[in-house]
């Protein structure tokens, strides 16, 4: 047994050609109708607005996905994610031109991200 080699599997190397992990994840949950969103920060990054003036405006939006956490004595929270959809209608509205593809905003989410 010690002088056996273990060939590798799949998972030990992820060349250049192969997808990423969160890329395959988005595929899958695409197929089964989950739709991406995003947060403030990324959405704010991407319009070059403060995160503040992105959640005051995405706040008042319909659409978008509020996780609201009441706890007893102590200050709620809530917490902002957009979809994609809701992004780039409220793009067309701003620009007044067709909205970018999904692939381009993830393009600029993750160069924004870098930053």
């Amino acid at each position: 047994m010690a002088g056996q080699a273990i060939a590798p599997t799949p998972f030990d190397v992820q060349g250049p050609a192969e997808p990423q992990t969160g890329e395959v994840l988005h595929r899958v949950l695409f197929d089964l109708g989950v739709e991406p969103s995003m947060t403030v920060n990324e959405a704010a990054a991407i319009l070059r607005w403060s995160y503040w003036k992105a959640r005051r405006y995405f706040s008042q939006v319909e659409g978008i996905c509020v996780s609201y956490r009441p706890k007893r004595y102590k200050r709620p929270y809530r917490a902002f994610t957009i979809p994609l959809s809701v992004f780039a209608r409220e793009w067309q509205k701003m620009t007044g031109r067709e909205p970018e593809s999904t692939e381009i905003i993830h393009r600029r989410i993750a160069l924004a991200v870098q930053r």
